[in-house]
């Protein structure tokens, strides 16, 4: 920009300072964008404070967000509700539940209109503290202000009663969240069946499942996975495999983002044994097992899919490529790909993806490279995270002129988060 004479603006430097420097928690280069930035005659404002705290958090900095807090109170500058929820949450996270919530205050008394959000943010930080008669004096605060707390803050107060093995108090709150009246969620009786399955009282939980039915709400995969869990734990599996034949029949599949992870999958595996399983699930514990790394029991779990007689499709290639490049076997997964091909299964953006990151971690640079390749000439274009690891592993092995190539051809296709640097440049001057 600087070379072809176009003049930096306030968006300008507040992009500069959110993409590529305060995500990353390079704020020693902030301090110079700044410097720079004030060079220009341009003054941060309100979302440039954002940028700032949200970089000061990533960094858990709690001393610079507050005395850059100090600085925006000193030039006058406007906090609205999402410059303010930035720092309070920041701040919330790091146990300095008690200053967020004298800042709400001070900004209150100077003028800003408070949310719901706001108020959540402070309950949901004493409550971590475990700070509960702060938490309940929050919620009167924010009845003073002529806010309604919603389900999401009841739920924050339910999650850390059940936390704390507190189930009456718990029972409690969802009395006085069905009073206001406040709907409970599916993530409400989630959290409740959690809380009495690590009491080992699973006839409330399966009373809070028919409460649900009866309130028109579908379980989901992490109400069935919560409750298999804890029957697994406890040795019910005949209860268990209750649970996961209504599940497999209500169409609920397990997947990889269950927070129970492994120990969950490999309990649903085994009550499954004796189910007659259609693709989609297979495809689903394949997958699973291969974001775990388990290559061995995803291996296993085709292996089985196929002596059943079902046929693979593009998922299942496209975690079974997966699994052999975590294995280092880039070959194996080409004649994946070939194979793919043969039975006229053609491979997708995320196959492409799958390829070109699983061989730069391999540090396979060059095979990389050529599945990128591939992909760009069959019409697709790569995530751009997965573009720039490709590039940066190119200029590390001195091959600028495809890494240039790469660059050009995303910016032609709109992809600007690809970077150059001043080798590029250099070879473009060449």
């Amino acid at each position: 920009m600087k070379s072809d004479n176009v003049e930096p603006n306030n968006v300008t430097f507040n992009t500069l300072l959110r993409s590529g420097l305060c995500k990353s928690g390079k704020m020693e280069e902030v301090d110079c964008i700044m410097e720079e930035m004030k060079g220009y005659g341009f003054v941060p404002d309100g979302f440039t404070y954002s940028i700032l705290f949200d970089g000061h958090s990533r960094c858990d900095d709690v001393n610079s967000s507050l005395a850059l807090y100090e600085e925006a109170v000193k030039k006058g500058v406007q906090m609205n509700e999402c410059t303010c929820s930035v720092l309070l949450n920041g701040l919330c996270k790091k146990g300095k539940t008690e200053k967020a919530a004298e800042i709400l205050k001070k900004l209150m008394e100077n003028g800003l209109t408070p949310t719901e959000v706001l108020f959540n943010t402070i309950l949901s930080g004493y409550c971590k503290e475990g700070n509960m008669e702060k938490a309940y004096s929050t919620i009167d605060e924010m009845e003073i202000s002529w806010l309604k707390p919603s389900c999401v803050t009841f739920n924050t107060l339910i999650t850390k009663f059940c936390e704390l093995g507190m189930l009456e108090e718990a029972k409690e709150w969802l009395r006085k969240m069905l009073e206001k009246p406040v709907f409970p969620t599916v993530q409400t009786y989630n959290i409740l069946i959690d809380g009495y399955g690590r009491k080992r009282d699973f006839v409330r939980c399966f009373e809070i499942l028919k409460e649900m039915e009866s309130n028109r709400l579908k379980p989901n995969v992490i109400t069935y996975g919560t409750l298999i869990n804890s029957l697994c734990k406890d040795g019910r599996l005949l209860e268990a495999d209750v649970v996961l034949n209504d599940m497999t029949s209500r169409g609920v599949k397990p997947n990889a983002q269950e927070k129970n992870g492994l120990v969950l999958i490999d309990k649903i595996v085994q009550e499954m044994s004796h189910l007659s399983l259609d693709r989609e699930v297979y495809n689903e514990l394949i997958h699973c097992y291969a974001l775990h790394g388990e290559v061995q029991k995803s291996l296993a779990m085709h292996i089985e899919m196929v002596e059943r007689g079902i046929l693979s499709d593009k998922r299942t290639y496209n975690s079974l490529v997966m699994v052999h490049l975590i294995e280092g076997k880039c070959e194996e997964a080409k004649n994946l790909v070939d194979q793919m091909k043969s039975n006229n299964i053609v491979p997708n953006d995320e196959t492409y993806n799958i390829l070109v990151e699983g061989h730069y971690k391999l540090k396979d640079f060059s095979g990389s490279y050529i599945w990128y390749r591939e992909m760009v000439d069959n019409g697709l274009l790569p995530v751009a995270n997965i573009c720039n690891e490709l590039l940066s592993g190119l200029r590390e092995e001195g091959r600028l002129q495809k890494a240039h190539i790469i660059c050009s051809e995303m910016n032609s296709k709109g992809i600007e988060e690809c970077n150059t640097n001043e080798d590029l440049s250099a070879v473009v001057k060449a």
